[in-house]
């Protein structure tokens, strides 16, 4: 599906059996998630802080902190983005 939709990124945590070697013939990269968000990060740290703060705002029951939102993305694997995160200028802590 992703060569059929001419896309440049896969992203799964299932990168063995994404081998650069066979996708690099149709131009297209397996990527971590965290890679991905990290990739995201370094083009415009902004979008995702932004996203990181809609997050935070759809969060009711219970409401959560940009803290606790960033929190909950290290546990579900997303370290080196969260850190990223953390290192650059921080979202307002609500």
């Amino acid at each position: 599906m992703a060569i059929k939709a001419q896309a440049r990124v896969i992203v799964t945590e299932n990168l063995r059996d994404f081998p650069d070697r066979v996708l690099g013939r149709w131009n297209v990269e397996a990527q971590s998630a965290d890679d991905f968000v990290l990739d995201r990060i370094e083009l415009g740290q902004r979008v995702v802080v932004e996203a990181v703060r809609r997050i935070v705002d759809a969060r009711r029951a219970p409401p959560a902190s940009v803290a606790e939102v960033l929190d909950a993305l290290e546990r579900c694997g997303l370290r080196k983005s969260v850190a990223a995160l953390r290192r650059g200028e921080e979202p307002d802590q609500e």
